[in-house]
């Protein structure tokens, strides 16, 4: 019977220490989110690549969800490795640990996006750029990462035109939580979960709009549920949440459902806090995601296709309108525009666009993003070691 009990303890402890050491790796369910989130927000912008067809729009209208699906799992992969490293370290070793995040945030972040603003400016010509105010305030605006604000200002100023590097507001508003995230720690501690709960819940309840409103381009929500779930993820009850029953036959069709949710949600004005039910989807999707177990997709084909893609969906997202202006100009040049056979043009633009976001991705992604990256955590693991 002792020999029983302790067996059995020994088991228990192990479940309760699990948490604490999984997942810190790459996530491939993960991965997957972020290609489908990519995706979704391509589709929405399909206009970028192929003018002329707004009959279109109605049918990915709601698909810049996208974006709130990019800000729950970025809030969680972020959280996931952040908070264990904060929560109970005082004085200058928790400074050091910040300014380690920072180091490292920076050099994922700012290379890329230094880059894609370069690029665009380049294919647009010296002539758009001369005497161009509105152009150049909308460049200083996500160099600086301001974006959101900056865009948030044309849509309330008539008099105000935004002409470029209208995604940007998403990345700016990430990197406004990120900055203060830390200050949260630090005021909060063990009370943080609270903190991040209500603000949470006190955007769910509120009505918003996409693009509209102050409260449309600084919601955090969707981050601040990915932060929450980052924080149950390391507590022992994450382990007694998990949705084993989706292993049967037809629990396949539940991330299907949510997927669809977080679609067409956002096409249902009618309801005032739609904006909140949609962050409500993606925390849904994302907590299955995290066991990665193949609660969001099992082994095939297309898991393989969709990491590589959710790899590359930093690079994607950002580079997408200067790719579509290449595919659009490289089709443009190829094929006349008085083609009699439309569904020819659409065809070879999309392949063009496709060819050129995979070239061009791949070189941001193996020249700019992945090097850049690593020097980052070099640098910043020499300065937590320091003396």
């Amino acid at each position: 019977m002792t020999a029983i009990y302790y067996s059995a303890n020994r088991i228990m402890q192990k479940r309760l220490q699990t948490p604490k050491t999984e997942h810190l790796g790459r996530n491939e369910e993960i991965e997957i989110l972020r290609a489908i989130a990519v995706i979704f927000v391509l589709l929405h912008h399909y206009e970028g690549l192929i003018v002329g067809y707004p009959a279109l729009y109605p049918y990915v209208e709601g698909l810049y969800s996208g974006v709130d699906l990019f800000f729950c799992i970025s809030g969680y992969v972020i959280a996931r490795s952040l908070i264990p490293k904060l929560i109970d370290k005082t004085g200058t070793v928790f400074f050091r640990e910040i300014i380690s995040f920072w180091i490292k945030r920076w050099y994922r972040i700012i290379p890329s996006a230094l880059l894609w603003v370069v690029a665009t400016l380049a294919i647009l010509g010296p002539n758009a750029l001369k005497g161009n105010a509105p152009l150049w305030y909308d460049t200083f605006s996500a160099i600086f990462q301001y974006a959101n604000f900056h865009f948030y200002h044309c849509t309330v100023e008539p008099t105000t035109h935004c002409v470029a590097f209208q995604q940007y507001w998403s990345l700016s508003l990430e990197e406004q939580f990120y900055l203060l995230i830390p200050l949260a720690i630090f005021l909060f501690r063990k009370h943080l979960s609270y903190f991040v709960l209500i603000l949470a819940l006190l955007q769910v309840v509120t009505e918003r709009h996409h693009w509209s409103g102050l409260t449309g381009f600084v919601r955090t929500d969707a981050i601040a549920f990915g932060v929450l779930l980052a924080m149950i993820s390391l507590r022992p009850a994450y382990l007694f949440l998990e949705p084993t029953a989706l292993k049967a036959r037809f629990g396949r069709i539940v991330p299907l459902l949510l997927l669809a949710g977080i679609a067409i949600v956002p096409t249902t004005k009618p309801i005032p806090q739609y904006m909140g039910l949609l962050s409500s989807f993606c925390l849904l999707i994302v907590w299955l995601a995290s066991y990665d177990k193949g609660y969001v997709l099992g082994p095939s084909k297309m898991r393989r296709w969709l990491v590589k893609i959710g790899e590359r969906s930093f690079a994607i997202y950002l580079g997408q309108i200067v790719i579509f202006i290449i595919g659009r100009k490289i089709s443009d040049a190829l094929m006349a525009s008085d083609t009699p056979n439309i569904t020819t043009k659409i065809l070879f633009t999309l392949f063009v666009g496709a060819l050129s976001m995979f070239v061009l991705v791949e070189v941001s992604y193996r020249f700019v993003e992945v090097p850049w990256r690593n020097r980052g955590r070099h640098i910043a693991d020499c300065f937590n070691h320091s003396p």
